[in-house]
């Protein structure tokens, strides 16, 4: 989810870099070593509930509806059909 990966676009770089920086923002308890190991939103959910003991039900809902506002307002959140045709060449039937 955050964490560079080897041969990744430099807009896949800058969006992971806008999402951390906003994590952090949202979540300033998240160090930077955490947000490097967190792969999905589920985790980023359960890092969330641990830290700062809430319920598994509001940290899920509050990282679900940070993650939804990030989608919407970045000018790097590519659609998924253009994120398929660069990572496998070619846009699959059903989209």
């Amino acid at each position: 989810m955050f964490a560079y990966q080897a041969g990744e676009p430099l807009d896949a770089s800058k969006r992971k870099t806008e999402l951390r920086n906003s994590a952090r923002t949202r979540w300033p308890f998240l160090t930077p070593l955490d947000l490097t190991m967190i792969a999905s939103e589920l985790q980023l959910a359960a890092m969330v509930r641990v830290r700062s003991s809430i319920s598994a039900s509001q940290s899920a809902t509050d990282v679900h509806e940070w993650f939804e506002h990030q989608n919407q307002s970045s000018p790097l959140a590519a659609p998924k059909e253009a994120a398929l045709v660069r990572k496998v060449g070619t846009v699959p039937p059903s989209l």
